[in-house]
């Protein structure tokens, strides 16, 4: 996309809703959600090269994932990841979706 705005691209090239994105600190990747394929309440996250090549997902839950947030070193994703309402824990993986680990249990 052009400064203007003018120009979009989709950068992801998924034909499902893309949303929550955020830019890694260093502006190379983004990482953001992409629902599933016939499915509103699952969703997995991705990350993309900021010039749209090197897409990759990164989660495979039967959860939602949603809000993701790079640290600030870029090396983690911190997101939420829920199944109900009343089941949505705070979680933290490494960049590449290694190492996932909850943070925080039943958020509100």
């Amino acid at each position: 996309m052009n400064m203007d705005g003018s120009n979009p691209r989709n950068l992801s090239r998924r034909s499902q809703p893309n949303y929550n994105g955020d830019w890694s600190p260093g502006g190379s990747r983004i990482v953001f959600v992409s629902q599933s394929p016939g499915d509103n309440t699952t969703a997995a996250l991705y990350t993309v090269h900021a010039d749209g090549s090197g897409i990759r997902k990164i989660t495979d839950t039967e959860a939602g994932c949603f809000q993701p947030r790079w640290s600030p070193d870029g090396k983690r994703i911190v997101f939420r990841l829920g199944w109900e309402k009343d089941h949505v824990g705070l979680f933290v993986m490494d960049s590449d979706g290694g190492h996932f680990v909850q943070i925080i249990n039943r958020l509100k």
